[in-house]
């Protein structure tokens, strides 16, 4: 019963560590997740914590984002790890770490950051254990049947673009894939121009881009845009955000605005070569996802530079 839940800080429930540093290029092939402030961002050969574990993320924008790990893994000092459950279910911490607003604990200047010892009075309403194993269970049983559903939604796509070969192949045609080079098929954050000073326009960041879903802004004065809004967008347009690209914040612009205007930190790619439709599709597998991870740069603040969008490897089938 909720009203038998005892009252502790958050410090008597679990205790938080800083993860540990762990440069690109000391990782070594391996199957154990290296998790940062926005989850898992690799995999090494070796492991520093047991699991099941636990991370929050302890800088920039996924500040206070609560990471599941089921098995072993290296936490990366850009999140804290739960060191010690103090005999508390490990999932249901997960669970209670995730509904928790951690937004008015920044304790940094120029970029978000969670100190440990600022969230460590927080009041946490605890059950008792059977109470929240029981809880854990029917959340994670939830959570294991909406994965189950994206992996058959990935091994549909997969097997589409398989079956699509077979047919070409048993029409008699012969499949050829080329490549090129994306800004040779593509504008890359081309120059448009800016509305008229008086008008108005629609200001994209990158929060309002999800994945494949655009949060429409409401329309502003062209004086009151933040210096940032310098990239025209139309209809047929794909968006990346060039921060953290695991998140895959994209999508593809269906509607015809002219007063719409992206930030910097959105690259605005603009098919030449091929059709919007094909582009995106191809700028939103998981290969190329990848790509982006690895080419980011920054460890507290991932950040993919323009040029690595102009060289990024594009298939090229037959028309």
């Amino acid at each position: 019963m909720r009203w038998a839940w005892s009252s502790r800080p958050l410090v008597e429930v679990i205790r938080l560590k800083r993860g540990f540093d762990l440069p690109a290029a000391s990782r070594t092939p391996g199957t154990y997740p290296v998790v940062g402030s926005g989850g898992v961002s690799g995999w090494h050969g070796q492991w520093r914590v047991a699991g099941p574990g636990v991370t929050l993320g302890r800088a920039g924008a996924s500040m206070g984002q609560a990471t599941w790990v089921p098995g072993d893994f290296w936490p990366l000092n850009t999140a804290l790890f739960v060191e010690d459950f103090l005999g508390n279910d490990p999932r249901f911490i997960y669970y209670l770490l995730s509904s928790m607003d951690f937004s008015g604990y920044d304790s940094g200047s120029s970029h978000p950051m969670l100190n440990r010892n600022y969230i460590a009075s927080i009041p946490i309403a605890l059950p008792s254990l059977p109470e929240q194993q029981a809880i854990a269970a029917i959340l994670g049983s939830l959570d294991d049947t909406i994965a189950a559903h994206h992996r058959v939604a990935a091994t549909a796509h997969a097997l589409a673009g398989t079956g699509l070969e077979l047919l070409l192949r048993e029409a008699g045609a012969e499949v050829r894939t080329r490549s090129a080079r994306l800004d040779a098929v593509a504008c890359i954050n081309q120059t448009r121009r800016a509305p008229d000073p008086g008008g108005r326009c629609r200001y994209l960041d990158i929060t309002a881009i999800s994945r494949g879903t655009i949060t429409w802004p409401e329309s502003m004065p062209w004086e009151r845009a933040p210096s940032r809004a310098r990239r025209g967008v139309r209809v047929g347009d794909i968006l990346w955000s060039t921060v953290r690209p695991e998140r895959r914040s994209h999508a593809l612009v269906l509607d015809d605005d002219p007063s719409l205007v992206a930030s910097t930190g959105l690259t605005v790619i603009t098919p030449r070569a091929l059709g919007p439709g094909y582009l995106y599709g191809i700028l939103t597998t998981d290969w190329f996802v990848s790509y982006l991870s690895n080419a980011a740069e920054g460890s507290a603040y991932p950040v993919v530079p323009a040029e690595r969008f102009d060289s990024a490897p594009i298939p090229l089938p037959p028309q």
